[in-house]
């Protein structure tokens, strides 16, 4: 458990207090998540989460200007929503490959460990690993090495919501209409969940305070 993260904080204040804890944790960390930690853009981490979390202030307000029931009014709506589950795609992504970058030491011996191909080369989760495959590795609860599971995923509110999540990211492609169907509501939702989702995740983290 992390003694220095408060459940009651926001997003940006957790991944603020993560990034400062794991910006450079060489000679404290192995070396295997210490390199893979390392080369996370932290900045760019933080401002995502800070738009997002202001999400359902802004992106209300520029859906309430185009209240109007024109074509063009809705498909503006829909391009707001749409950028909304991208962001929030980045963001969960950054966080799985954040965690099995950690434990990378236990996710290597895991005999469930993602593989390429006939290689049957280890697929790196810092760079080879797809969303969905991060999603379902660290929420399956019997396979594999406990410590590569992340507990918050067992639940089937934040398994659900991270599925969703990949699908609606992955929906907004110019070819793809599938994005019609998503309200302001339902993102507003999904960008609730996000703080505890990262309190989860960031509680079973090694202390920082063990230096």
């Amino acid at each position: 458990m992390i003694t220095l993260y408060n459940p009651k904080r926001s997003a940006v204040e957790l991944t603020e207090q993560f990034a400062y804890d794991w910006n450079d944790v060489r000679g404290w960390a192995p070396d295997t998540a210490a390199n893979r930690i390392s080369k996370s853009n932290f900045d760019l981490l933080i401002e995502y989460t800070r738009i997002i979390e202001s999400w359902n202030e802004t992106g209300n307000l520029l859906i309430e200007r185009n209240s109007s029931d024109s074509e063009e009014a809705k498909d503006c709506n829909i391009a707001i929503i749409s950028l909304g589950y991208i962001i929030l795609g980045i963001i969960l992504e950054f966080w799985l490959r954040a965690f099995l970058s950690v434990f990378y030491e236990d996710y290597i011996v895991d005999p469930c460990r993602y593989k390429t191909g006939t290689s049957k080369k280890s697929k790196d989760p810092a760079n080879d690993m797809t969303l969905a495959e991060l999603i379902n590795y660290c929420s399956d609860p019997v396979k594999g090495i406990g410590s590569c599971r992340l507990h918050v995923l067992n639940d089937s509110t934040y398994r659900d919501w991270a599925d969703r999540i990949r699908r609606r990211r992955n929906a907004v492609h110019s070819f793809q209409a599938k994005t019609s169907s998503f309200t302001v509501k339902e993102l507003s939702d999904d960008i609730e969940h996000l703080q505890p989702f990262i309190y989860g995740l960031i509680f079973q983290l090694p202390d920082p305070t063990d230096r």
